[in-house]
């Protein structure tokens, strides 16, 4: 069953283009994934391009390769974790954009 999150933040959100399709965002991204029960993240986007996303969040489970389901503003669908990294009090993503709808 999919269930499509509320954004309350949603008002808050910009966008500013970049250049060569990079579009900077501040907002909230819901994913998930089966581990093997279902584990939800809140990413904060950091970056936005058309193949992909950076985040960061505060998921340590997180491994390159693994495919996840996500939900935003601007659509949803699936992505892959092409990179996480743990810093300073967070964990940095990038995700590669599979399917979006």
């Amino acid at each position: 069953m999919h269930r499509r999150p509320l954004f309350p933040d949603a008002a808050g959100l910009f966008a500013r283009v970049r250049g060569e399709g990079q579009v900077d965002l501040a907002g909230t991204v819901l994913l998930w994934f089966e581990d093997p029960e279902r584990v939800e993240v809140a990413l904060t986007v950091v970056k936005r391009e058309e193949a992909g996303f950076w985040a960061k969040h505060h998921c340590t489970t997180l491994r390159v390769g693994q495919v996840v389901e996500f939900c935003e503003i601007w659509g949803e669908g699936k992505a892959q974790v092409v990179s996480t990294a743990q810093k300073e009090g967070y964990v940095e993503s990038r995700f590669w954009i599979l399917s979006e709808s």
